[in-house]
């Protein structure tokens, strides 16, 4: 965990950031941006609560309660955060294909599994390992967190392939940077399991995302 604390710090000003422009801007209020704007505070949170982890975790064996439960619910803002970006371009896509009026039961439909999938990860056992420098979690809850990943990831790339003759809207930028670059981090992570770039990843797409909702007629 502390491997990655420089890359929080820095994910934490551009999330600050980001907070300050975009909520003293004004904006569309259009579905799309309503999902981001819970975007943004789920990613600031997510990055806080990774930063607290990295105190309370090696303290599993005196507080167990405490770096426990921060564990799983950073674990749920993950998943969280996920469930959102999923919902943000399947609305995207539905805009485009002009099947607006299936945006409602759509959303409803990936927040709910992204509900279950998090009330699951709160459920389900989570271990610690510490050994010197080398600090990570894992277990059935950390499994579910994986799985929900995958799961939004290909439901983004669905998106992408219903809409191969859009890709390069600029609002499916998001979900192709996922798919690429978080391939990348989950295979050096899967690799290096104490070099934490998840969230890290999470602040920087969201804050591209930015640019990419900023002025939403315009493409």
């Amino acid at each position: 965990m502390y491997t990655g604390i420089y890359f929080l710090i820095e994910a934490i000003f551009y999330s600050i950031l980001l907070i300050f422009v975009y909520f003293r801007k004004k904006v569309f209020k259009s579905k799309e941006n309503k999902v981001y704007s819970a975007l943004i505070i789920v990613t600031f949170i997510e990055l806080l609560l990774e930063i607290i982890l990295d105190f309370v975790g090696p303290l599993y064996l005196e507080m167990p309660k405490v770096s426990y439960s921060v564990a799983k619910i950073y674990g749920a803002f993950i998943i969280i955060w996920n469930c959102l970006l999923c919902v943000y371009v399947f609305l995207v896509a539905l805009n485009i294909k002009c099947k607006e009026k299936y945006s409602n039961i759509s959303s409803m439909l990936l927040i709910c599994f992204g509900i279950a999938l998090s009330i699951a990860s709160l459920l389900l056992p989570i271990h610690f390992f510490y050994s010197g420098k080398i600090a990570y979690t894992y277990g059935p809850s950390v499994n579910i967190i994986y799985f929900s990943a995958i799961v939004y990831s290909l439901i983004g790339v669905f998106c992408l392939l219903w809409n191969i003759k859009n890709w390069k809207d600029k609002r499916f930028i998001p979900v192709i940077i996922l798919v690429t670059l978080g391939s990348l981090c989950s295979y050096i992570q899967y690799n290096n399991p104490s070099l934490l770039l998840a969230t890290a990843v999470h602040a920087f797409i969201t804050f591209l995302m930015y640019f990419t909702i900023e002025n939403p007629d315009k493409k």
